[in-house]
């Protein structure tokens, strides 16, 4: 992207972003990630445990996965946002569809989802590097495949519906369930992780 045009880009999702912020720091109070049982729930030792071994893994294969727009810093970034956030948005926009979610909350888990998968990454290229990342728009898709996967693996919950933003109590419901009982469905969103991020642990692996 040349840099006329990038400015331009970082402008427009930058006032974006700040809207977002004025929308929750008037709205906010109202959102389900501002109460105390959303942080109860992500705060399960299951989900701080498989978050510890995923933030642990990225951080140190990043640097050596062959990709020279991933390091400590944005992988570190990145992985703390989508544990923090995952979770809340994607139950946002799901219930959306639903009905039970408001606009300015969609809006703010839109912004969130973004600024966690592709802004936050950019941005921190334009500046450690002085040019717009040339993979801004791959980037956009695989990191919104595993925000996704994020979300969905720390939504789980015992019993059915099977996600706790399908239930009326969310995000209450995020507490439901122990790991053992939820093994296997956290078991196919870590293999869909592993996969898509696959050819960088090879590259890892091999360059040992």
């Amino acid at each position: 992207m040349e840099l006329a045009a990038a400015r331009w880009y970082i402008a427009a999702w930058g006032s974006a972003c700040v809207a977002a912020l004025v929308v929750a720091a008037v709205r906010g109070r109202s959102f389900a990630i501002a109460r105390r049982a959303y942080w109860i729930g992500l705060a399960r030792p299951w989900k701080l445990v498989t978050f510890a071994g995923a933030f642990a893994g990225i951080v140190l294969v990043a640097p050596r996965s062959g990709d020279p727009t991933w390091d400590h810093v944005d992988a570190a970034f990145m992985a703390l946002l989508t544990f923090l956030t995952a979770p809340w948005s994607l139950g946002v926009l799901v219930r959306a569809s639903r009905r039970a979610s408001t606009a300015s909350e969609i809006y703010v888990a839109v912004c969130t989802w973004l600024f966690s998968a592709s802004f936050s990454y950019d941005i921190y290229l334009f500046v450690r590097d002085h040019a717009y990342p040339v993979t801004w728009w791959a980037n956009l898709f695989a990191s919104t495949g595993l925000y996704f996967c994020g979300g969905a693996m720390w939504s789980l919950r015992g019993g059915q519906p099977m996600f706790a933003f399908l239930r009326d109590d969310w995000p209450a419901s995020l507490a439901d369930g122990s790991f053992r009982a939820l093994l296997p469905r956290a078991g196919f969103f870590m293999l869909c992780v592993l996969a898509m991020l696959a050819p960088f642990l090879w590259f890892a692996l091999r360059g040992r």
